[in-house]
Formats: structure tokens, sequence, C-alpha cells
């Protein structure tokens, strides 16, 4: 879901800033080979973690950039991957979706040597958090459960809840894998309390009604002390 504070933004916001150049805080364009140009947000400081972000159905990645961005403060790489065209263009612009999972990761992969070929040891080894909403979400919980020793933690935003069995999350304890779950809707905030009744050292959530489905303010004020907590960010 698209936030509305940004519906006015254009891509002209995005233009192709060399990456190296861009000061903390905007919003630039990485080339990917071989798909969409992602989105991404450097930090304040370096060495830093990278955060991978999946958006949902009928997005942009500048938008769910800019949201993740507020949630880490300027403390981590925030890279949104671009996904795949809709068919349909909206007055204020084109949106993006997900394609195949297969898709997904191979787009993510070469996000990642993308930005890590031009920044090198500026980004911290390992994806720090794999992040994602609503059908984006569905994709980051297939992720980590194929391949929990590369994607060990992982922000689910109003979706992929439903992967996690209790098999499936002993499963991924034992192998020192984080989840979190941030939920403005009921129904999200049920599964997720189902899944994860306390927060312990594998699992933790929060429940804001007021963002909804999507990842409207004040969805940050939810995700930055889960991400802060997955990526094992310093204090804000």
């Amino acid at each position: 879901m698209t936030p509305a504070a940004f519906a006015l933004l254009t891509l002209s916001s995005v233009l192709a800033t060399p990456v190296s150049a861009a000061p903390p805080g905007e919003l630039v364009r990485l080339e990917v080979p071989g798909h969409g140009a992602a989105t991404l947000v450097a930090p304040t400081q370096t060495p830093a973690p990278l955060i991978v972000v999946i958006h949902g159905s009928w997005d942009r990645p500048e938008w769910i950039c800019e949201m993740v961005d507020r949630a880490v403060l300027g403390r981590a790489w925030v890279l949104c991957l671009r996904g795949v065209p809709r068919a349909e263009t909206p007055p204020d612009g084109p949106r993006w979706t997900v394609g195949t999972l297969a898709q997904s990761l191979a787009e993510l992969d070469a996000a990642e040597r993308a930005l890590r070929g031009r920044e090198g040891a500026k980004v911290t080894a390992g994806v720090g958090a794999l992040a994602g909403f609503s059908k984006g979400a569905w994709h980051a919980a297939s992720l980590v459960l194929a391949n929990p020793a590369r994607f060990q933690r992982v922000l689910l935003t109003e979706g992929g809840i439903a992967e996690f069995t209790s098999k499936r999350l002993r499963r991924l304890s034992a192998a020192g894998v984080r989840v979190a779950f941030a939920c403005g809707t009921p129904g999200c905030e049920r599964a997720a309390r189902a899944r994860c009744p306390v927060d312990t050292a594998a699992c933790r959530r929060r429940f804001d009604p007021r963002f909804g489905h999507s990842y409207n303010p004040p969805w940050e004020e939810s995700g930055s002390p889960l991400l802060t907590w997955l990526a094992d960010l310093s204090p804000p």
C-alpha cells in the first residue's frame, strides 16, 4: 500500500546520483544489472550493516526506503529492490510489485553485488536484516526459511507470518535466526501473537493499529526498535 504522505512523490526525486557521492538520508538510484534500478539510502557513518527491503504490490521502492530509513535513523544502508512493473499506471506514475520468489532472490543477489562492488568495506559483511511488506513480506519469509544461514534476521510487516509454524520457528531459533513482526491490523496481530506470545531472544512483535495494512507513519515507531534489535544497531 502506498503511503498517503508520499502520494505526490515522482521518480524525478531519485535521479541517478552516484551512490558514493550521495549524502546520508538521500534517496538515490543504484543500477542493478539485469533488473530495475534499486533505491538506496546511505548511512551517516560507515562501515554499517545492510538492510534489504522488498516492497508489496502496487508499490514503489522509494516510498518504503524512506520509511525504513526513518526507522534506522541513519545507522544502516537501506537497499530497496525495484521488483517488476505493474501493467497499470495511475495518474501519479508507474507502480511495481514482486515477481516470482526466484526473481526476488536473483534481484537481491544482483543488487547486493552492485552495492558491495561500489562501496566495498563500507558495507558490513552479510545481510544485517531482510525486511518485507505484505506480498514482499511473504517473499522475505520464504527466503529466510530456504536459507537461514544467509538470512539470519527478518522483519515482516503485514504479511508472511503464516509461513512461520511453531516447528519452523523452533528450527530457526536453534539456527540463531531472529524474526520480528510489525502489525497494523488485528488479524496480523493475532497471527503474530500466536507465534510470538512474548518477546524472546528469537522473536519480537509490535502492534500499532494507526498504520493499518501499510507502512504509513507511524510505522517507523514500531519498525525502529525491531530493526535495532534485528540488526544489532547501536541505540539511537
